[in-house]
């Protein structure tokens, strides 16, 4: 493969750890140069934003995006990893997802929360993740954070199986929002299955499957969208030779006299994308330059 800088949708499936799918991926595509753009855990399955070359610059801005999930939960049972994946216990063989009110534990968890990390993350304490520690059966103490949950649907399919579709900030584990759950229901719950639909602009119906790189051509040029293209979904404007060469040589952006809105701005040169730029208030700062030279 050329190297032309795009992102690509990919469908990870469940078993293989983020970066064991990247490595596969990259054999197929024979590109040198990629990144994924957010951590899905070996259990989960679905969307995987990849970068490839000069889009690895932009990871940033698809990884901060709103993310989209949908999976199931068992109540009654917990664990330490807060899933099917570690050994689980009943806490509760009476529990029913008929008699819990979901709409009041909807609005518990709307809007900004602040959840602990599972002990089985890969958030790093003195240097070591805290997987690792919990695994050898040692104590994990991980600070709360806060993030955002935009839209939460829960609903019950059997006794004790409950649907849920979620869409959240970056940085939210789906692990711990499912643990608090079950906490406040009064039942403990563990997360089944996982499937992440959709970040940013970005959504599993263009996703490809490895399966489908070298067999399906068709499929990849649909999961591929260009540097351009995702720079279009931010506020953009188009500058001449004379502004892009003061943005070349590091210029003060404040003198230049740019529309710029709050946050992320794209700048194109000639058609093409060049420059990346955030604005803060009053503070503007280079993001990526986004040119071949």
């Amino acid at each position: 493969m050329d190297n032309s800088a795009f992102f690509l949708s990919f469908f990870k499936e469940p078993g293989l750890t983020s970066a064991e799918a990247l490595d596969r991926l990259k054999r197929l595509l024979r590109i040198k140069k990629a990144g994924h753009c957010g951590t899905l855990d070996p259990m989960a399955a679905g969307l995987l934003v990849v970068a490839v070359n000069r889009a690895t610059k932009l990871m940033r801005f698809v990884t901060d995006a709103r993310k989209r999930y949908v999976g199931e939960f068992e109540l009654g049972k917990e664990s330490p990893s807060n899933d099917i994946e570690s050994p689980m216990t009943v806490t509760n063989p009476e529990a029913d997802a008929f008699a819990v009110d979901w709409e009041r534990i909807v609005a518990i968890f709307s809007g900004r929360i602040r959840q602990i990390p599972p002990d089985y993350s890969a958030v790093r304490i003195g240097g070591v993740r805290s997987y690792a520690k919990a695994r050898r059966g040692e104590k994990v103490d991980l600070p709360p954070k806060e993030v955002e949950i935009y839209h939460l649907m829960l609903t019950p399919e059997e006794r004790t199986r409950v649907a849920f579709v979620v869409e959240c900030s970056k940085g939210t584990y789906i692990r711990s929002l499912v643990r608090d759950i079950g906490a406040v229901a009064g039942t403990g719950a563990v997360l089944v299955n996982l499937t992440r639909e959709a970040v940013g602009p970005f959504t599993i119906e263009n996703a490809v499957r490895l399966g489908e790189i070298r067999s399906a051509p068709e499929k990849v040029a649909r999961a591929t969208m260009s540097v351009a293209d995702f720079l279009r979904t931010f506020p953009w404007i188009t500058v001449g030779d004379t502004i892009y060469w003061r943005l070349r040589n590091g210029a003060d952006i404040r003198s230049l006299g740019l529309n710029l809105l709050e946050g992320p701005n794209a700048v194109f040169h000639a058609g093409e994308p060049a420059f990346l730029i955030e604005k803060d208030g009053t503070a503007y700062r280079y993001a990526a330059y986004l040119g071949n030279d």
